[in-house]
């Protein structure tokens, strides 16, 4: 009997940037779980990351693919070698997974950096220009995340949540 549940690519990038602090946010900054640990931490966990992940690992048709998880606390744009690490090895893991069905991504939406002013539109570019057209690419943003025509461009799919303040998050 062959596995037939749909294999889902799982990652996540959060961090809100503003331009009025000038001392770039470094790596050391982010929460960044071990990948063995990522599907217990998350599920259940009250944030739309959790969310994404216990909707995900609810559904019995689906296998989640972890990937990359990183999280920091607002603050200045980031130094560019935050984004480079993350894109990196999502792409890797991408490149490592086998077959895939479709990605799902948790982002904040409004991630700037000293290099970027578009970090989360740089982020699907990059995924979409790895799996190409076909694959499904799904985004859940923060609230007031900015929508740019890149991130329209690379991804079939766009979720926020509603409520300020973010009680709706895990929905």
């Amino acid at each position: 009997m062959s596995n037939s549940k749909k294999r889902i690519f799982m990652c996540a990038f959060h961090q809100e940037s503003n331009s009025f602090n000038p001392i770039p946010n470094p790596i050391k900054t982010f929460w960044i779980p071990k990948k063995e640990n990522i599907k217990t931490t998350l599920y259940n966990a009250k944030s739309f990351t959790g969310g994404l992940s216990t909707y995900l690992e609810d559904d019995s048709s689906v296998e989640v693919i972890y990937s990359t998880v990183m999280s920091s606390h607002s603050g200045a744009p980031l130094e560019a070698s935050v984004a480079e690490y993350f894109i990196n090895n999502v792409l890797e893991d991408i490149r490592q997974a086998g077959k895939l069905d479709g990605i799902a991504m948790a982002l904040h939406g409004a991630t700037m950096s000293v290099a970027s002013d578009d970090v989360c539109g740089d982020i699907v570019e990059a995924i979409r220009h790895e799996v190409g057209e076909d694959m499904p690419i799904s985004v859940a943003f923060d609230l007031h995340a900015n929508i740019t025509e890149k991130i329209m461009k690379n991804v079939d799919y766009i979720c926020g949540y509603l409520e300020y303040p973010h009680i709706d998050q895990h929905e």
